[in-house]
């Protein structure tokens, strides 16, 4: 097969631009779908914690993650509407990608020979707004989370880190200069999202950057100064001192150390995280793309309309899938599978560093340092991203799998010059976004922590202090209204403090209003979690404690030890009656992760000043 054989002034063809044009509208029609289920399901753990932490960040004087504070802008924009944020986050994470893409092709490609190419036609901006498709990727490996979290910052830190390192140039210039800028403005966030993955990120930058002959030493301070400068003005917002923000961050990562969770382990080598289905269905489309790449690359017409062909038929199946979803799921995927394909991802570099391997002795295909440096730092990424947690490291990074996509683009830019268009990178790129397709159709058939397909989700629950309205299965939706009905009528009143002694997650309280107090999520079941729960109880005021309210659940093996409030100089038995019991079904239990079929409120015995000067001598100093 003759192979890219180099052609001058070489227009894109109408099959191209079709297929292109195609891809458009998965895209478009992809980004509706997903903000349509925006207002569908919530889970009583994760998001639960997400969404307190951003209504009152300040209540919490230790955090290792600051994520709560950089979105509590948007939970005051949005009222809380929980339906809104998600749709920000998807919007958010989705433009940054695009303007990502954009800025790739721009730094990857020399269209000074080639004027087709030039990088801000109408046929590249396109391109780059279906590469950037990949990015939603992030919204299936935990099974459709698109509530703003600290996962969501770092992806969205690292997408604005990246557009900064390209734009970045050794030479002073207008975009340079902004590019230095953007890299300190990305570098403050993912320390504000993870400073474990902002450390990775600053030892990754230092090697790429003389590695892309692009390291300027005042330029650069042009980048630590706008990242000090955003700290301690962050630190000053925060705390109101840059000492007692150092203090906030000491006392987070003391406490993630006496849980005892497993993130300190940070240095380590995952598995791929793939059974042989998920190997075979690898392979499949690894074989498929590169086979399809080849047809397309091919110099002889009838090869090349065959693989533009079969990239028109890649993008009419994501048609189909979105079609098909919301009547019957087109393919009958199993939780287990649509918990680990997300891996599939992979098959875009696979096929296209094979195609490389093919071709890398072709005199005209040569890729240079500066092309190899900007593949090496987007291959490393999603390492990056998920450095310091206590997930399965290549699981999590699949949240940023758009690095591992445009890693393996980089491949095909000598191939683009040598042939004169751009038609080359659509089976790769339609393929990744297919596969983004196919993915999000799993995590819409398996939500997190939820008992069925959000298409048979059907009831509207308002949620939440603030009643944001989201569409819920039938048994969820009736454990809220009865959790809420209970509360209420035991005298409960939003916003009065209460410990989740559950250890299993604080939706509950976020869905009566209540004020989470030691930290969002007071997590049970490791060993450290009652060292961790008293160590964070130890900087609340002797009034909330006095003042709270329990969640309790003597039958959950999560549980929080009630032994915990003699160190305040309380107890549950004396301090404490029961104001409400909830039975909750069974069945609802097994799916949602409720705590026990007997939940129990349990509100203070009339608070004295006896009782608040008891806790404030018993307690332990700081």
């Amino acid at each position: 097969m003759n192979f890219l054989k180099p052609s001058i002034n070489n227009p894109p063809k109408i099959l191209d631009i079709f297929v292109l044009a195609t891809a458009a509208l998965v895209t478009l029609i992809t980004l509706v779908w997903l903000l349509a289920h925006s207002r569908y399901g919530i889970d009583l753990t994760d998001e639960s914690f997400y969404l307190i932490w951003m209504a009152n960040p300040w209540i919490y004087p230790v955090s290792v993650t600051q994520f709560g504070f950089i979105y509590h802008p948007l939970h005051l924009l949005f009222h809380g509407d929980i339906s809104l944020l998600r749709q920000a986050n998807i919007l958010i994470i989705f433009s940054l990608a695009w303007v990502l893409c954009v800025v790739f092709f721009r730094a990857t490609i020399n269209d000074t020979q080639e004027k087709t190419l030039f990088w801000r036609s109408v046929s590249m901006l396109t391109l780059a707004g279906v590469t950037a498709t990949c990015s939603l990727i992030y919204f299936c490996t935990h099974g459709w989370q698109a509530t703003p979290s600290y996962n969501s910052l770092i992806f969205q830190a690292l997408l604005l880190t990246s557009i900064g390192l390209l734009l970045a140039d050794k030479t002073v210039s207008l975009s340079s200069i902004i590019g230095w800028i953007v890299i300190g403005v990305g570098g403050w966030l993912t320390f504000m999202a993870k400073p474990t993955s902002a450390a990775a990120l600053g030892v990754v930058i230092s090697i790429c950057l003389p590695s892309a002959g692009k390291l300027n030493l005042r330029l650069l301070s042009v980048t630590v100064l706008t990242a000090i400068t955003l700290l301690i003005t962050s630190a000053w917002v925060i705390d109101g001192s840059l000492m007692i923000f150092i203090e906030r961050l000491r006392g987070g990562m003391e406490a993630v150390q006496l849980l005892g969770a497993g993130q300190m382990n940070m240095f380590r080598i995952d598995k791929l995280l793939t059974g042989d289905k998920e190997r075979g269905f690898l392979l499949f489309f690894s074989v498929i793309i590169f086979v399809v790449t080849c047809l397309a690359a091919s110099e002889q017409k009838i090869r090349m309309l065959a693989g533009l062909g079969f990239t028109l038929i890649l993008a009419i199946t994501s048609l189909v899938i979105i079609s098909e979803y919301t009547l019957y799921p087109l393919l009958q995927i199993s939780e287990t599978y649509g918990s680990h394909s997300v891996m599939l991802i992979l098959a875009v570099p696979l096929s296209a560093y094979t195609f490389y391997f093919v071709l890398r002795r072709k005199p005209f295909y040569k890729v240079s340092n500066n092309q190899w440096a900007i593949a090496f730092y987007f291959a490393v990424l999603p390492h990056i991203s998920a450095f310091g947690s206590n997930n399965n490291y290549w699981l999590q990074g699949t949240l940023t799998s758009l690095f591992w996509v445009l890693a393996a683009l980089v491949i095909f830019m000598p191939a683009i010059l040598a042939r004169g268009n751009w038609q080359i990178l659509l089976p790769a790129v339609i393929s990744g976004q297919l596969i983004t397709v196919f993915l999000l159709q799993a995590a819409m058939e398996w939500p997190y922590r939820q008992p069925q397909p959000f298409r048979q989700f059907d009831n509207v629950v308002a949620i939440g202090e603030d009643k944001s309205e989201l569409i819920l299965p039938q048994d969820l939706a009736d454990y809220y209204r009865n959790v809420q009905k209970t509360a209420q009528q035991a005298g409960f009143q939003a916003g009065t403090p209460m410990l989740d002694m559950t250890g299993e997650g604080p939706g509950t309280l976020y869905a009566i209003g209540a004020k989470a107090i030691g930290s969002a999520w007071l997590i049970g079941g490791y060993s450290g979690s009652d060292n961790m729960v008293k160590a964070l109880l130890n900087l609340v005021s002797c009034t909330d404690i006095t003042n709270a309210w329990l969640l309790v659940d003597s039958d959950n093996p999560l549980k929080l030890s009630p032994t915990l409030f003699s160190d305040f100089g309380l107890s549950v038995e004396q301090n404490f009656e029961i104001a409400a019991d909830m039975n909750i079904p069974a069945t609802t239990i097994a799916r949602h992760g409720i705590p026990s079929r007997r939940l129990q409120l349990w509100k203070p015995v009339q608070p004295t000043q006896f009782a608040t000067a008891t806790c404030e001598k018993k307690r332990k100093p700081l």
